[in-house]
């Protein structure tokens, strides 16, 4: 009984420091440990996807930037210059700004993500 007592401490204070670790990590490397994290659950791809209908609809005109939005907004200047690349190129850069290990989105995903993004902004 008291080693099964002493093994749940000693897997009690393992995990608490861990815990520290990766606190300390993401106040050190925010961005770097959300990358890390969607990367580990796939979620990298989906945000990549996600980001490439969104510059489709823009560059197709069925999405405008708000005028107000101030131009030297990192966000604005991405999608000003995403527009003007051909749709590969469009393709190949939101994979990479997810650092997503592929090149091309798949069409099924394409797909869904468009209908995704049509569902949100229709009229019931």
């Amino acid at each position: 009984m008291a080693a099964i007592q002493g093994e749940q401490a000693n897997t009690h204070s393992e995990t608490r420091q861990q815990a520290r670790r990766l606190i300390s990590q993401f106040a050190a490397d925010r961005d770097g440990i959300c990358l890390k994290i969607q990367m580990e659950f796939g979620l990298s791809n989906e945000f990549a996807t996600r980001l490439f209908s969104l510059a489709v609809f823009l560059c197709d005109g069925l999405l405008q930037l708000r005028p107000n939005l101030e131009a030297e907004d990192r966000r604005v200047r991405f999608f000003r210059i995403l527009c003007q690349l051909p749709i590969e190129l469009q393709m190949i850069l939101c994979r990479r700004t997810y650092s997503s290990g592929k090149m091309l989105i798949a069409s099924k995903d394409s797909e869904a993500a468009f209908k995704e993004l049509a569902c949100s902004f229709s009229f019931s």
